[in-house]
């Protein structure tokens, strides 16, 4: 009987698995809540009530580290990895696997939704979802793969956007595909763009904008103008007439309005990565990195406060890194040592 309970007691028992998620790669918002693609899982922020909610593998996804997020129109988030692709349900609690066998390649760079469309960059070809209205419903799809052969002008997709056509940025030059996916037009440095390496492409107003290693890029219609040298350009987002950029580590924020750059790094650390921007009914968020080269560690989410005109950095209790060194238990708790350890 005694050996029956110590069975069942065991059994009953389920682990709780912890993670550090404050490295954020890249977020997206809907409402009150920040979704992020971290270094730990999934994350949901509710900027409102500053709570946290994380799915990891532990709830269904292939690795834990997120590479790219995306809402789509029904309210399902989409979550790229080097291990695939994810669906989270809009409640943040069902994660569902796409097919590995219909993507070009399981390393996933960026995700874009477009109504009843999911466009999928990864490191060998785009992929093309039609969800024919069903967007949890993987059976009734409709996929499409593009590759070099096919008007790509790099099979390493960096970045997307779309208007009347599709705007396809890689490691090398940029592809315009028509809205049937028939007819591309190929851009480089012949074309104007500063660089060939596409870090992110955005659509404000009408306009487009390219965002590079060496600065930033406006299309004429014809051809590329420079409006911005000098700076590495990681993320770009309109907010009025101006807009806000992502830039290298040093300077992290600018706002660029009437020709001139303003930078927008107070209350960052020192040297702190940031990674994504997003500007929502007029609140503006960052995924912030860290000022190391690894991804151990993370300073979480920031938002600017217009008052004080300086980011207030939101991070969640948990581990301070997921480069675990060694780890001991006593009668007052778990203690785990973090970090990273020299050669």
């Amino acid at each position: 009987m005694i050996l029956t309970k110590l069975f069942f007691i065991a059994f009953a028992l389920r682990p709780v698995y912890y993670t550090n998620h404050n490295y954020f790669y890249a977020i997206t918002v809907n409402a009150s809540t920040v979704y992020g693609a971290t270094n730990g899982g999934v994350v949901a922020f509710n900027y409102l009530s500053g709570k946290f909610k994380v799915l990891t593998n532990t709830d269904g996804l292939t690795m834990n580290r997120q590479n790219c997020i995306a809402l789509d129109s029904s309210g399902n988030i989409w979550a790229g990895s080097n291990n695939g692709l994810a669906q989270i349900d809009s409640s943040f609690s069902q994660v569902r696997i796409y097919p590995i066998e219909c993507l070009p390649c399981t390393r996933v760079n960026t995700i874009f939704c477009l109504r009843d469309t999911i466009l999928v960059g990864t490191q060998n070809g785009l992929l093309v979802i039609g969800t024919s209205g069903t967007p949890q419903n993987f059976q009734d799809d409709k996929i499409l793969k593009l590759y070099e052969f096919q008007g790509l002008s790099s099979n390493n997709v960096l970045t997307i956007e779309v208007d009347t056509s599709f705007w396809i940025g890689t490691d090398d030059k940029i592809t315009r595909f028509s809205s049937d996916f028939q007819n591309y037009t190929v851009y480089g440095t012949e074309n104007g763009l500063l660089k060939n390496y596409i870090r992110k492409i955005k659509i404000f107003d009408s306009t487009l904008y390219v965002g590079t290693d060496e600065g930033l890029n406006r299309f004429t219609g014809t051809h590329f103008d420079t409006i911005i040298t000098g700076y590495k350009i990681l993320d770009i987002e309109g907010t009025g007439d101006s807009l806000l950029l992502v830039l290298d580590s040093l300077h992290q924020v600018g706002i660029f309005f009437q020709g001139n750059l303003t930078l927008l790094n107070n209350g960052i650390p020192y040297l702190v990565r940031i990674n994504d921007i997003e500007n929502h009914k007029g609140k503006w968020f960052c995924a912030a990195g860290n000022s190391f080269k690894s991804d151990y560690f993370g300073e979480g989410i920031g938002i600017y406060d217009f008052t004080s005109n300086q980011w207030q950095l939101k991070k969640d209790n948990c581990l301070g890194s997921n480069h675990i060194c060694s780890i001991t238990a006593n009668e007052y708790g778990v203690f785990a040592a973090h970090g990273t350890r020299g050669d």
